[in-house]
């Protein structure tokens, strides 16, 4: 049975994160396998979001430059959940 955002303590969302972020590293990049994880705790989906990632692999394409991949994968959830919209352009 799922549980709820509201029912978790902060401290259940931290560890629920973090374990789902290193479960999905067995199969997915480290951006996209941070971005999946908080796709999942905080249950929202983007797809098109999710894709665009593979390009932060390894800070940016594989290069070893630049931001952490996971950290890119964060800002990305954290974006998807919080920032304007591009209706907000017009």
């Amino acid at each position: 049975m799922k549980t709820s955002l509201i029912e978790r303590s902060r401290k259940e969302t931290r560890q629920l994160a973090y374990d789902l972020g290193f479960k999905y590293l067995e199969a997915a990049i480290c951006p996209q396998a941070a971005f999946a994880a908080l796709q999942d705790v905080f249950q929202f989906r983007d797809d098109t979001v999710f894709r665009s990632l593979t390009g932060f692999l390894g800070g940016r394409g594989d290069t070893c430059l630049g931001a952490c991949g996971g950290l890119g994968g964060v800002v990305a959830a954290i974006s998807c959940l919080f920032s304007r919209r591009r209706t907000e352009l017009d």
